[in-house]
């Protein structure tokens, strides 16, 4: 799945989806992967909504930057 106005792709081994709350849903392994080549993996899966504009991940693991002057000291 992916979004094409964010960029963001969505990879998984099984997605079901809820036509009646336009979502989409998994409980297994998940990755997103972002224009910016930010990695995210969800261990226990994700819920999204069926455009992929909002998504939560479940359990999630990954690296990313966060710009120094917004680390508390």
């Amino acid at each position: 799945m992916r979004n094409i106005v964010k960029g963001d792709t969505l990879r998984c081994n099984e997605l079901w989806w809820d036509k009646t709350k336009k979502q989409f849903n998994t409980d297994k392994p998940s990755w997103i992967n972002k224009r910016d080549g930010t990695k995210i993996f969800a261990q226990n899966g994700l819920d999204a909504a069926e455009d992929f504009t909002w998504y939560k991940l479940h359990q999630i693991t990954g690296k990313t930057a966060v710009p120094e002057n917004t680390v508390p000291k």
